[in-house]
Protein backbone atom coordinates (compact mmCIF):
# COMPACT_ATOMS: atom_id res chain seq x y z
CA UNK A 1 0.00 0.00 0.00
CA UNK A 2 2.98 2.66 0.55
CA UNK A 3 4.28 1.66 -2.64
CA UNK A 4 1.21 2.71 -4.54
CA UNK A 5 1.04 5.83 -2.61
CA UNK A 6 4.66 6.76 -2.80
CA UNK A 7 4.11 6.44 -6.70
CA UNK A 8 0.71 8.52 -6.56
CA UNK A 9 2.46 10.47 -4.55
CA UNK A 10 4.96 11.56 -7.39
CA UNK A 11 2.93 11.60 -9.86
CA UNK A 12 -0.04 14.25 -8.23
CA UNK A 13 3.61 15.91 -7.26
CA UNK A 14 4.48 16.31 -10.94
CA UNK A 15 0.70 17.63 -12.15
CA UNK A 16 0.52 19.97 -9.83
CA UNK A 17 4.09 21.25 -10.08
CA UNK A 18 3.91 20.95 -13.92
CA UNK A 19 0.29 22.55 -13.61
CA UNK A 20 1.33 25.69 -11.99
CA UNK A 21 2.85 27.17 -15.12
CA UNK A 22 -0.29 26.81 -16.56
CA UNK A 23 -1.64 28.60 -13.89
CA UNK A 24 0.47 31.21 -13.71
CA UNK A 25 0.18 31.77 -18.17
CA UNK A 26 -3.40 31.85 -17.03
CA UNK A 27 -3.53 34.60 -14.77
CA UNK A 28 -1.10 36.52 -16.88
CA UNK A 29 -2.75 36.58 -20.37
CA UNK A 30 -5.98 37.20 -18.12
CA UNK A 31 -4.48 40.38 -16.75
CA UNK A 32 -2.73 41.42 -20.45
CA UNK A 33 -5.88 41.12 -22.04
CA UNK A 34 -7.84 43.32 -18.94
CA UNK A 35 -5.20 45.36 -18.84
CA UNK A 36 -5.52 45.76 -22.98
CA UNK A 37 -9.66 46.22 -22.44
CA UNK A 38 -8.99 49.57 -20.07
CA UNK A 39 -6.30 51.12 -22.19
CA UNK A 40 -8.58 50.78 -25.76
CA UNK A 41 -11.71 51.19 -24.06
CA UNK A 42 -13.15 47.90 -25.51
CA UNK A 43 -16.25 46.24 -25.37
CA UNK A 44 -16.32 43.21 -23.48
CA UNK A 45 -16.42 40.09 -25.47
CA UNK A 46 -16.77 36.48 -26.48
CA UNK A 47 -13.08 35.99 -25.28
CA UNK A 48 -12.98 38.20 -22.03
CA UNK A 49 -15.95 35.99 -21.12
CA UNK A 50 -13.96 33.04 -21.93
CA UNK A 51 -10.59 34.47 -20.04
CA UNK A 52 -13.15 35.24 -17.25
CA UNK A 53 -14.72 32.05 -16.91
CA UNK A 54 -12.09 29.93 -17.40
CA UNK A 55 -9.28 31.07 -14.80
CA UNK A 56 -11.11 30.17 -11.31
CA UNK A 57 -11.43 26.71 -13.10
CA UNK A 58 -7.53 26.57 -13.97
CA UNK A 59 -7.18 27.77 -10.55
CA UNK A 60 -9.82 24.68 -9.56
CA UNK A 61 -7.99 22.42 -11.04
CA UNK A 62 -4.83 22.95 -9.38
CA UNK A 63 -6.56 23.23 -6.07
CA UNK A 64 -7.66 19.61 -6.85
CA UNK A 65 -4.61 18.66 -7.27
CA UNK A 66 -3.13 20.01 -4.22
CA UNK A 67 -5.78 18.39 -1.63
CA UNK A 68 -4.83 15.33 -3.20
CA UNK A 69 -1.22 15.79 -2.64
CA UNK A 70 -2.12 16.68 0.82
CA UNK A 71 -4.02 14.26 2.00
CA UNK A 72 -1.47 12.06 0.41
CA UNK A 73 1.44 13.35 2.39
CA UNK A 74 -1.07 13.53 5.34
CA UNK A 75 -1.36 9.53 4.80
CA UNK A 76 2.77 9.27 4.33
CA UNK A 77 4.09 11.86 6.86
CA UNK A 78 1.71 12.45 9.70
CA UNK A 79 0.67 15.52 10.52
CA UNK A 80 3.53 16.37 12.92
CA UNK A 81 5.95 15.28 10.28
CA UNK A 82 5.03 17.70 7.83
CA UNK A 83 6.75 20.77 6.99
CA UNK A 84 4.70 23.64 8.26
CA UNK A 85 4.60 25.28 5.43
CA UNK A 86 3.13 22.44 3.49
CA UNK A 87 0.81 21.55 5.99
CA UNK A 88 -1.19 25.02 7.01
CA UNK A 89 0.81 28.17 4.77
CA UNK A 90 0.47 27.02 1.34
CA UNK A 91 -2.96 25.66 1.80
CA UNK A 92 -3.81 28.61 3.53
CA UNK A 93 -2.91 31.01 1.17
CA UNK A 94 -3.58 29.17 -1.95
CA UNK A 95 -7.30 29.20 -0.92
CA UNK A 96 -7.12 32.86 -0.29
CA UNK A 97 -5.99 33.41 -3.91
CA UNK A 98 -8.68 31.15 -5.49
CA UNK A 99 -11.59 33.03 -3.48
CA UNK A 100 -10.52 36.13 -4.94
CA UNK A 101 -10.07 34.49 -8.36
CA UNK A 102 -13.75 33.40 -7.58
CA UNK A 103 -15.00 36.58 -6.07
CA UNK A 104 -13.27 38.65 -8.91
CA UNK A 105 -15.56 35.97 -11.41
CA UNK A 106 -18.67 37.08 -9.31
CA UNK A 107 -18.30 40.43 -9.31
CA UNK A 108 -17.35 40.75 -13.12
CA UNK A 109 -20.40 39.10 -14.17
CA UNK A 110 -22.55 41.17 -11.97
CA UNK A 111 -20.45 44.81 -13.12
CA UNK A 112 -22.45 46.99 -15.13
CA UNK A 113 -20.27 48.60 -17.44
CA UNK A 114 -17.57 47.35 -19.24
CA UNK A 115 -15.23 49.25 -17.89
CA UNK A 116 -16.43 48.07 -14.80
CA UNK A 117 -15.78 44.53 -16.05
CA UNK A 118 -12.24 45.07 -17.31
CA UNK A 119 -11.06 47.27 -13.89
CA UNK A 120 -12.64 44.81 -11.56
CA UNK A 121 -10.96 41.51 -13.24
CA UNK A 122 -7.81 43.39 -14.04
CA UNK A 123 -7.54 44.17 -9.78
CA UNK A 124 -8.88 40.95 -8.62
CA UNK A 125 -6.83 38.71 -10.97
CA UNK A 126 -3.84 40.68 -9.95
CA UNK A 127 -4.12 40.33 -6.20
CA UNK A 128 -4.83 36.22 -6.67
CA UNK A 129 -1.95 36.20 -9.39
CA UNK A 130 0.35 38.33 -6.31
CA UNK A 131 -1.13 35.77 -3.48
CA UNK A 132 -0.28 32.65 -6.11
CA UNK A 133 3.53 33.77 -6.86
CA UNK A 134 3.81 34.22 -2.82
CA UNK A 135 2.78 31.08 -1.98
CA UNK A 136 5.15 29.33 -5.04
CA UNK A 137 8.28 31.05 -3.86
CA UNK A 138 7.09 30.00 -0.31
CA UNK A 139 6.81 26.55 -0.74
CA UNK A 140 9.60 26.31 -3.43
CA UNK A 141 11.54 28.13 -0.47
CA UNK A 142 12.39 31.02 -2.45
CA UNK A 143 11.80 33.36 -0.26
Amino acid sequence: MKEILLSMSDIILMAHSGWRFIVLLMLVVTIIKMVIGIVSKGTWSNFDEWLNRLTPIVLDIQFLLGIILWIIWLIQLGWSNMPPVARIEHPVTMIIAIAIAHVTNRRVKSAATDAAKYQTATIGYLISTVIVVLGVLRITRII
